[in-house]
């Protein structure tokens, strides 16, 4: 089976650690301008949500940006 070939982006999807995995994801939250331990502590949370024992996880980038496009949108306005 060549399910990897669906993807030309994603050459090896089963060769990220988990460390390499969260690094990943929380550079998209520190992007969307998450504070350093919201980034650490989302991307951690994300990480472990994934089936690592099937060998199966999707792309870091991808979840972190599916999940911050999830939030529900803030407005912040000065008082």
């Amino acid at each position: 089976m060549k399910e990897n070939a669906m993807s030309p982006l994603q050459s090896e999807p089963e060769a990220i650690s988990r460390s390499e995995w969260i690094a990943a994801a929380k550079r998209v939250y520190l992007d969307a301008g998450d504070t350093d331990t919201e980034a650490s502590e989302q991307a951690k949370y994300l990480c472990n949500e994934e089936d690592w024992s099937s060998g199966e996880v999707q792309d870091p980038i991808d979840a972190a940006k599916e999940d911050v496009e999830g939030r529900p949108q803030v407005s912040q306005v000065a008082a």
